[in-house]
């Protein structure tokens, strides 16, 4: 393997090792969001099954008072004579009939929750509200979507609606009398009797939001200071007698940002929803259980906030996986930094001279056969420089060994400071330096070496005594069969230069 590919081999390990980290922590917080998931659906079922419990409840009891004491013959009989009257006085006689009639049993059932007792002639108009007595007459055509649909279809119907005074779960008979429609009677649950079911059966928070826009089309004006605007979206209101008090203020921003996305998100879906964040402080888990009405288009949410203390519980062995995860991963980390540094600390040993800190022989000689590879292959031209220090054996037995390797500690640097980044220098034994030029031909190589050659000769190396070089220039050729034949060229040089009478250029 190249010195190059060897370089570049630790950095794709690297890599590699992270990558494979990083995919089994991202693997290990899929399965933790799975969980997470189904931690959160679990809440969602559970509280949409008690949603769904408590109003098959009220459902089954709305059932059983028609059929026991609404659908019997006194009441049907009062009711059709008061439908069928044409005088308003005779209308209002029988209207008070009916309501002295029921007025007792009315009493009862709002003692069981339910709010409304409301009969309407089969044109839709109002004939008697029980909990409103003298509002009637008027048509709730437009206004009562159910009253519509039971007197045009002659069959009973049970939704969640606004009325033009009180909204919430509407139970819709029709009635009939000798064969005949008649007309309709309802019978309403009111919304504080779920939430208020809900929160007994469950023990958490429940909050009721209705759209603002059907509140202000069908409620009567002077009911309108029933609701309250709600203070984490303008679209919706708050019933007043539903209100959980501090419910809003235990909200901070950043949840009711998620709570007004959230609903953007799934404002055209019938199914529940629910996300983590945050209630007075504390990890909690926000339900939202659509109400729909009788087209099926949502109208309400009923807001459920849970303990998060099962999530937290999933939550924390994934969080101390990842503490142990990260710290592991670190280790690894900074044992593979030390090992790089002490890998390319004794690369550096191995392939640098330790006097001149210059590339030394073995790692002079696979960068020229490298060199050479690219020559044969691609047909260029490179070149190498040799040189050797003139008379060094008197520099050492005049001014001593340490001397001789300051001289050659300071000459590396004069030849490193002087030669391109392409270019390469090194030492090739003793006092003898090689110099390998890519890309250049002998001529310009013979520049390059005579400009050495002065540096050398005008660089304080040794006080006032004069160190000067012989240098031998040699430039590769197709004939030359491995790098040491062209080496072998230079040297034959560098004999020339010396014979010639040193510090000169033989080329």
């Amino acid at each position: 393997m190249s010195s190059r590919n060897q370089r570049y081999l630790f950095p794709v390990m690297l890599g590699i090792v992270i990558s494979l980290f990083l995919v089994i922590y991202l693997l290990m917080f899929n399965y933790f969001s799975q969980v997470k998931e189904g931690i959160i659906q679990g809440y969602m079922d559970g509280i949409k099954n008690d949603y769904n419990i408590t109003v098959d409840t009220y459902s089954r009891s709305t059932n059983l008072i028609f059929d026991r004491v609404i659908n019997q013959e006194e009441v049907l009989k009062v009711f059709a004579m008061g439908v069928n009257a044409r005088d308003p006085e005779e209308k209002d006689i029988y209207r008070k009939a009916l309501y002295d009639q029921l007025q007792r049993f009315y009493g009862i059932l709002q003692l069981y929750d339910f709010k409304q007792l409301q009969f309407h002639e089969k044109n839709n108009a109002s004939f008697i509200r029980f909990h409103s007595p003298l509002k009637y007459g008027d048509n709730l055509t437009g206004y009562r979507a159910t009253v519509e649909y039971v007197n045009y279809n002659n069959s009973k119907v049970f939704a969640f609606e606004g009325g033009r005074i009180i909204n919430g779960y509407r139970f819709v008979f029709p009635l009939n009398y000798e064969g005949e429609h008649i007309g309709s009677v309802e019978l309403s649950i009111s919304i504080k009797a779920i939430v208020d079911h809900m929160e007994d059966s469950t023990g958490k928070k429940i909050q009721f939001i209705l759209k603002k826009s059907g509140i202000e089309r069908k409620v009567f004006e002077s009911e309108l200071n029933n609701f309250t605007p709600w203070s984490l979206d303008s679209r919706y209101v708050l019933d007043n007698s539903v209100l959980s008090p501090g419910f809003d203020s235990h909200i901070p921003a950043s949840v009711a940002e998620a709570i007004r996305s959230s609903i953007d998100l799934n404002s055209d879906t019938s199914a529940p929803f629910a996300f983590e964040g945050l209630f007075d402080g504390a990890r909690s888990v926000y339900t939202f259980i659509p109400v729909t009405n009788l087209l099926n288009t949502n109208v309400a949410y009923l807001i459920c906030v849970s303990d998060a203390d099962r999530i937290q519980s999933a939550r924390e062995p994934f969080v101390l996986f990842s503490i142990v995860y990260l710290l592991l991963f670190v280790v690894l980390l900074v044992l593979a930094l030390f090992y790089d540094r002490a890998r390319r600390k004794m690369r550096q040993v191995l392939l640098t001279d330790h006097l001149t800190r210059l590339d030394n022989r073995h790692n002079l000689m696979a960068k020229m056969h490298e060199e050479f590879v690219r020559f044969i292959r691609y047909r260029g031209v490179f070149s190498v420089v040799i040189l050797d220090i003139d008379h060094f054996k008197k520099i050492n037995d005049t001014f001593g060994h340490l001397k001789g390797d300051d001289v050659l500690r300071r000459l590396s640097q004069v030849l490193k400071s002087n030669i391109r980044a392409a270019d390469t220098v090194g030492r090739y034994g003793g006092e003898e330096f090689l110099v390998l030029l890519p890309e250049t031909n002998l001529q310009d190589a013979s520049v390059v070496a005579e400009n050495l050659r002065k540096k050398i000769e005008e660089a304080p190396l040794l006080d006032d005594w004069p160190v000067t070089v012989s240098m031998g220039v040699a430039e590769s050729n197709p004939r030359q069969k491995s790098i040491e034949t062209l080496v072998d060229a230079a040297d034959r040089k560098l004999y020339e230069a010396k014979n010639a009478g040193r510090n000169r250029v033989c080329f």
